[in-house]
């Protein structure tokens, strides 16, 4: 278990976290959702390890996170940012095999071999001997999370964190669905997937529990059939939305009402 107590973030003396505390938990999937400049990425970011806190604590079952060591930490979770930039003429699979940074030196055979495998969790495998740069933004995307699935994959240890920051924004539709499939498959092997979400249905179709930021602060943290209501996302979004439930099955889908935005100043204007 994760858990975060107080935690306030300052960055050149601007408030972008304040007094957030929260439990996170193996076998659940997990959805940071908030507008944008609400700190869904700064959370993730000290919550992960990358980012220290101004105030506050991450312990991870019991350990502060600061009595890691980077080998340790990187043994326990594992991150994909919501940008990965690289221009190296990497070939996909090694850019997948860098995910095993963190452990013994295994052959190139062996890496590639494993490599595959990760890719194939992702549909990259196809294209696993092209260079890098030359793939699309979205085969770029899934290669990414596949280096991630390696590193995370290759640990041993009994507590393990996915961390992920809008991991399907350059998905089609039906990789967006492959990938939250694949993420509720990572739960059942009991770790714990955090990732920052903006649509709305794929959240509600695909995770357990949603915290909605709002100005730094957690507004709410619920079990998703709670959080996905008219009244919460009105308040953390300004966004008027009617709810009805899928036909073949218990979550809710979510659509803009016609007058969508709440408009909260008076000079506001929709060109």
């Amino acid at each position: 278990m994760i858990d975060a107590r107080d935690l306030t973030l300052h960055i050149h003396g601007k408030p972008i976290l304040e007094n957030v505390s929260v439990q996170l938990h193996e076998g659940e999937l997990t959805a940071i959702m908030g507008a944008n400049g609400a700190g869904k990425t700064s959370l993730l970011s000290v919550l992960c390890g990358d980012q220290p806190a101004t105030r506050g604590h991450v312990c991870y079952h019991d350990i502060n996170i600061d009595d890691f060591s980077r080998k340790q930490l990187a043994r326990t979770r594992a991150v994909m940012p919501q940008h990965s930039p690289m221009n190296f003429p990497f070939s996909a699979w090694e850019v997948v095999a860098m995910g095993r940074t963190p452990y013994a030196q295994a052959s190139r055979r062996q890496e590639h071999q494993q490599a595959l495998q990760c890719m194939a969790m992702t549909d990259t495998e196809n294209f696993a001997e092209q260079a890098f740069p030359t793939l699309s933004g979205g085969e770029k995307q899934r290669v990414q999370l596949a280096r991630v699935l390696n590193q995370l994959l290759s640990s041993e240890s009994s507590h393990r964190y996915l961390f992920l920051d809008e991991c399907t924004a350059s998905l089609d539709p039906a990789h967006q669905h492959a990938v939250f499939q694949l993420l509720s498959k990572l739960t059942k092997q009991n770790i714990a997937v955090i990732t920052i979400v903006h649509d709305i249905n794929l959240a509600s179709q695909y995770c357990d529990r949603i915290i909605m930021l709002k100005n730094g602060r957690i507004r709410y943290d619920l079990p998703t059939h709670r959080a996905i209501t008219p009244e919460h996302l009105g308040d953390v979004f300004n966004l008027r939305t009617v709810n009805i439930t899928h036909p073949e099955g218990d979550w809710k889908v979510v659509a803009a009402a016609a007058d969508a935005v709440i408009r909260t100043h008076k000079d506001l204007r929709i060109l």
